[in-house]
């Protein structure tokens, strides 16, 4: 980046001209815009204040975008993060071979599968989801939102609920390990 420069000097007790004035002013304004935006502080670590929830979803039993949702996650272009996923899931199903994709979403789009739910067994059933997906940005900012969605792949026929509880927090969370 160029040092500043102002164009005009004035002495004391000597008039000065509203256009040398405003020259100045211009070469400040001019190298001020010129200044690269801070590139956001990222050290090894959380990112940001995780999505937590200790309740439980609704019964979902159609494909869904979850309430587990963080917006304007800062990243740094090249970084490596992980985003990370950990729930507990109960299964209702009455056939065998039910399915759920869990999909990381990156503003808006599936971004990754971060999980399958497939506990092939008819019936109820619990199991732990604890899940990491890896992103590498190419751009540095603060405007990308996350989401968790649920597609339900082969069976209509079973729901599916994400478990919370105050020992047992629903989590999504996303953890800078730095370049790679």
């Amino acid at each position: 980046m160029a040092n500043l420069v102002i164009p005009n000097t004035f002495s004391p007790n000597t008039p000065a001209k509203a256009e040398e004035v405003n020259e100045n002013f211009d070469a400040i304004e001019t190298h001020v815009n010129s200044i690269p935006p801070p590139v956001p502080q990222s050290t090894v670590g959380l990112v940001m204040a995780p999505f937590e929830a200790f309740a439980s979803t609704a019964a979902y039993a159609t494909s869904t975008t979850t309430d587990m949702v963080l917006n304007n996650v800062p990243v740094v272009a090249g970084r490596r993060y992980g985003i990370h996923l950990h729930t507990v899931v109960n299964f209702s199903s009455f056939e065998a071979d039910a399915r759920w994709d869990f999909m990381v979403r990156l503003n808006g789009a599936d971004y990754r599968r971060v999980w399958i739910a497939q506990p092939v067994d008819v019936g109820v059933s619990y199991f732990t989801v604890d899940g990491i997906v890896y992103w590498q940005p190419t751009v540095t900012r603060a405007t990308d939102d996350l989401s968790l969605r649920m597609t339900q792949v082969n069976s209509t026929a079973n729901t599916i609920t994400l478990v919370g509880g105050p020992t047992i927090p629903r989590t999504l969370s996303v953890v800078d390990y730095g370049t790679h």
